[in-house]
């Protein structure tokens, strides 16, 4: 077997490969981590860009975006008005985030029912900086993935 035979090109290709394998792993998962954080910031602000019925759609997922980071979600087969109603003593604006934004889904076009929703959503994070402690608080921003798991 000579210094360029097939088997020797064959082997110094798989040990630069796994030489570069974590270099290629630590990449990829910096990418994942920007690109998630990409999203959890869009969902967060989409709703301030948007407008008719949309606006209390994305509005919507923000506020259960915010609650799914403290690991507060719906459970199974529960519903809206359900998980709403459930959590109605520790964060009432909630409540009035999920009655606009069914109301939206059933309601005439032309009537307005978002003049509600920027305070609603501002008051949903007092209450959240309320109940909730500091650290913990943090911790939910500084986790990417959170925004995966709200239903």
């Amino acid at each position: 077997m000579g210094k360029d035979s097939p088997a020797a090109k064959a082997s110094r290709f798989l040990i630069r490969a796994v030489e570069l394998l974590p270099w290629l792993l630590a990449w990829i998962s910096i990418l994942t981590l920007f690109i998630f954080y990409v999203i959890k910031f869009y969902r967060r602000v989409c709703y301030h860009f948007s407008r008719g019925r949309k606006k209390n759609h994305y509005a919507y997922r923000a506020a259960l975006d915010v609650l799914s980071e403290l690991r507060i979600r719906r459970h199974y087969g529960e519903s809206q008005e359900a998980f709403a109603r459930r959590l109605q003593q520790r964060y009432p604006s909630f409540r009035q985030l999920s009655d606009t934004h069914i109301a939206t889904a059933f309601a005439d076009p032309q009537r307005n029912l978002q003049a509600s929703l920027p305070s609603a959503l501002s008051n949903l994070r007092d209450e959240r900086r309320q109940n909730v402690s500091w650290w913990r608080r943090l911790w939910a921003l500084i986790l990417p993935w959170s925004w995966l798991f709200s239903r």
